[in-house]
């Protein structure tokens, strides 16, 4: 048994999800209203026999105890098993000593700036001195019960009295610089970095404070907004201002609305759009994307009005538009096999009325942040709109420039149908012949200045170069293998090719993906070819196995994101991983099935297994729902276990169509031999 199995068995499913879910039971299972997205009828059920749970609503997703928390707290695998382990009594390996080292000092840290939080924060609220920061919050409509909501301080304009409270609390001169609390002087020590300034706390995602915004009240003062120096905390291209106090909303709500200043998140919160941040000042990072689409498939940018604000919005649409797009999946086409990208979050863009930003238009009227907000636009509408609206469109230059300017954005839109729609959409804007601008499209006019169309260009020259090293497994003779390698676990089964795989399908397919992670590719084409989704995280039961194959994917389509966890790089695994991921890869390395073509039909006969096998976890669980449930609900269980009884017959058509080749294969060969 592995730790996780172990962690997984001691712990109650029912009792950890009902802290999160209001769960009523019903029969043999609880059922509630689904915490991972807005509804009124609950769709939400855990089955507390097998430990797993399952939304039959809009979300149609499930898992274990482990994808719970992680999707609920928002946590890696690692963090989810250290919480979980815990609170099991299950002792987890110790970190490395320098992990265990690094891990201490980022506490430390953490613990250095929760405790400036609450000095500055005990300044606004009683020092004389911080009136002017008292005052200024109350002319902007922000009370003392905001204040506090929002962690506001004050630092007091002194040269160290932060750092000698902070001292006193045990704190070194090392550690509050390496914080951002204090800059060293040249002459030896330190002083305090921020001084007389309004205080914003910046949290991380799950809470803990990492840095500070600061402002001046000072109108001569320079820069207006001081924030924390980079450094092992904190990193504004990676942090969004109140997303800790937002993630929840924007989960169920299911949208991100990503606004430019910390008083237009500390506004809109108090006025109940509870599902708004701040990129603190900057462009939307590719960093920012990501991190946002893990709560929800849609973002909305609503910067300032004003020129500044319009130009930071196309900056980071750019970058944003890259990170939107999701795995690469297989796409079949006439020529063939290709790969695109899946867009895995809708980027849109609210307009707001000219030289108003966000805390002004909710002050004044929070019903038209409303309705800027539900009338956003996808971006490409607004990048038509922004990009041509200082151009004569009746003049030939004019025209020529709005192709030359929108064009690049046009070729980044992977859906062919779509980028056809948006090229029609421009000609009929300037009044050209539709086929010139496609012809001007195809030759890569403006794709130069566009980052992604060259990484597009790179993946390209990776797949075809993982199409070339599987030329000669595509013609690889069929062999009298069987479809499944059997070992020591599968003693006494027959050995006919009709015998359903043993359980361990999941780690054996794992071991030959961590084996070779290029066969992901030659997989990808088999279901495909099937009229199958591709392989995915989804396929794997467990949440350390879809951990490892997030790596392999990593590993056979490109380089993971840099911030991407160990468990998702093959080359910087965790300890609980890599031991498992090299048993598995033992296993594939001395496995007696050595034809390529053989294992190719055993991965692809295998994932359909998978997948048969979850299908029947399915209809197990909807037709115990049918059976107790209302005579309101019993229609909609009963289409849904049509549904799934529908797909579970075409997967099993397909393993008999291979099972029945397999044998005319063999059969044949037999035949010749006996001749």
């Amino acid at each position: 048994m592995t730790t996780v199995d172990e962690v997984r068995d001691r712990l109650d499913a029912v009792e950890i999800i009902g802290e999160h879910v209001t769960l009523k039971r019903q029969g043999r299972s609880y059922k509630g209203l689904c915490p991972f997205h807005d509804e009124k009828t609950p769709s939400f059920v855990v089955f507390p026999e097998s430990g797993t749970w399952r939304c039959f609503g809009a979300c149609a997703t499930g898992g274990d105890l482990f994808d719970f928390v992680m999707r609920i707290e928002n946590l890696g695998f690692r963090e989810t098993l250290d919480q979980l382990a815990r609170r099991a009594g299950v002792d987890l390996d110790p970190p490395a000593p320098h992990q265990a080292q690094r891990q201490e000092r980022r506490a430390r840290l953490k613990a250095a700036v929760a405790a400036a939080r609450d000095f500055y924060s005990e300044r606004l609220h009683t020092d004389a001195e911080a009136e002017a920061a008292r005052s200024y919050l109350a002319g902007r409509g922000f009370g003392t019960d905001v204040a506090k909501a929002a962690g506001l301080g004050w630092a007091p304009d002194a040269w160290q009295r932060a750092g000698d409270h902070l001292a006193s609390l045990g704190f070194t001169e090392d550690e509050l610089v390496a914080a951002g609390l204090s800059r060293p002087r040249d002459d030896g020590g330190t002083y305090d970095a921020f001084r007389g300034r309004l205080m914003f706390p910046i949290s991380d995602v799950r809470g803990d404070p990492i840095g500070f915004g600061a402002r001046t009240l000072d109108p001569e003062g320079v820069p207006k907004y001081l924030n924390s120096p980079q450094g092992d905390l904190f990193d504004k291209g990676r942090t969004l201002y109140g997303l800790d106090r937002a993630r929840h909303a924007i989960r169920r709500i299911g949208s991100a609305v990503v606004v430019e200043g910390y008083t237009d998140v500390i506004r809109a919160h108090a006025a109940g759009f509870e599902n708004v941040v701040a990129s603190l000042g900057t462009a939307l990072t590719e960093h920012h994307v990501m991190l946002l689409k893990r709560f929800a498939p849609r973002i909305i940018l609503a910067l300032d009005a004003d020129a500044a604000g319009q130009a930071a919005t196309r900056r980071g649409l750019d970058v944003a538009s890259g990170a939107a797009a999701g795995d690469l999946v297989p796409v079949v086409t006439a020529r063939g096999l290709r790969y695109e990208q899946r867009l895995d979050v809708e980027l849109l863009v609210a307009t707001l009325p000219p030289g108003r930003d966000p805390d002004d238009v909710i002050r004044e009227r929070p019903e038209a942040w409303a309705e800027a907000v539900a009338g956003a636009r996808p971006v490409m509408e607004y990048l038509f709109g922004v990009m041509t609206a200082d151009l004569d469109l009746n003049d030939p230059t004019g025209k020529l420039e709005a192709v030359e300017r929108l064009i690049p954005a046009i070729s980044e839109v992977t859906d062919p149908v779509a980028r056809a729609a948006w090229v029609a959409r421009l000609a009929d804007l300037v009044r050209i012949d539709e086929r010139a601008i496609a012809q001007h499209l195809s030759r890569g006019a403006g794709a130069a200045g566009t980052r992604r169309g060259a990484g597009a260009r790179r993946e390209g020259s990776r797949t075809s170069s993982a199409h070339e090293m599987a030329a000669s497994d595509l013609d690889a003779p069929p062999d009298d293998g069987v479809p499944w390698p059997l070992g020591p676990e599968d003693e006494g089964l027959d050995r006919s090719p009709t015998i359903a795989p043993p359980r361990d399908r999941a780690t054996w397919l794992l071991g030959q993906l961590l084996e070779d992670p290029i066969r992901l590719t030659y997989l990808g084409e088999d279901l495909v070819h099937d009229g199958l989704d591709p392989i995915a995280e989804s396929d794997f039961e467990r949440a350390i196995e879809r951990d490892l194959f997030t790596a392999v994917r990593n590993a056979a389509y490109g380089a993971p994101p840099p911030d991407a966890p160990p468990e998702h790089r093959l080359d910087a695994l965790p300890p609980t991983h890599d031991r498992y991921a090299a048993e598995l890869r033992r296993r594939a390395a001395t496995e007696p099935l050595i034809d390529t073509g053989a294992r190719r039909r055993a991965a692809r006969a295998g994932v359909i297994r998978l997948r048969e096998r979850a299908l029947r976890d399915r209809l197990y669980e909807l037709r115990s729902l049918l059976a107790e449930a209302e005579p309101e609900d019993e229609a909609a269980l009963g289409a849904r276990v049509a549904v799934v009884s529908a797909q579970l017959l075409r997967l099993q058509g397909l393993l008999n169509a291979t099972a029945a080749d397999r044998a005319r294969q063999i059969g044949g060969k037999r035949d010749k031999g006996l001749g």
